[in-house]
């Protein structure tokens, strides 16, 4: 829900396209297309409500839209992120940084006044960084891990092998 209180919320969707509705009436106002590649799986307000970042499957953008002009994306902020998880990205209170998470094991931090430049990555994790979420009044992040890992046991015997023993 948009936090202006304009009554605005956004739905994404997994044909890669964002809703904007209202919610008294649940009437659809505008889709978003084009911005990402993947299913959407993530739709998140700035604090001023002026902007409405998307993030997807298999898609290392963030995209940033202006909810005032949505002809088209502004700008994108570039993770690794291409796996079919969901990876999460937080915004915090006032509307400059935006930390995400990433397959490569890292949060990476973007500046927002700066188009969504990126300034830092941190907090090395062994696994894909799936979540991210920051603390509302301190300067904490709190971040999750992790991925299904499958120790696949593959049997050395060819069939060619069993052939010839019954051959002999």
């Amino acid at each position: 829900f948009n936090p202006d209180l304009s009554g605005l919320y956004a739905v994404g969707s997994y044909s890669s396209s964002v809703g904007l509705f209202v919610s008294s009436t649940d009437e659809l106002l505008l889709v978003f297309h084009g911005g990402h590649k993947g299913g959407v799986t993530q739709v998140q307000f700035s604090p001023d409500g002026r902007y409405l970042f998307s993030g997807a499957r298999k898609d290392g953008e963030i995209a940033c839209w202006d909810i005032r002009n949505t002809c088209n994306v502004l700008w994108r902020c570039t993770r690794e992120a291409n796996t079919n998880q969901r990876i999460g990205f937080d915004i915090d209170k006032t509307g400059r940084y935006l930390l995400s998470g990433s397959r490569d094991g890292l949060v990476y931090v973007f500046d927002l006044m700066h188009e969504g430049a990126l300034i830092s990555k941190v907090a090395r994790q062994d696994d894909a960084v799936n979540g991210v979420h920051l603390h509302p009044h301190l300067p904490l992040f709190a971040s999750a891990s992790g991925q299904r890992s499958y120790d696949l046991q593959f049997d050395d015997t060819s069939s060619d092998a069993s052939e010839e023993k019954e051959e002999e």
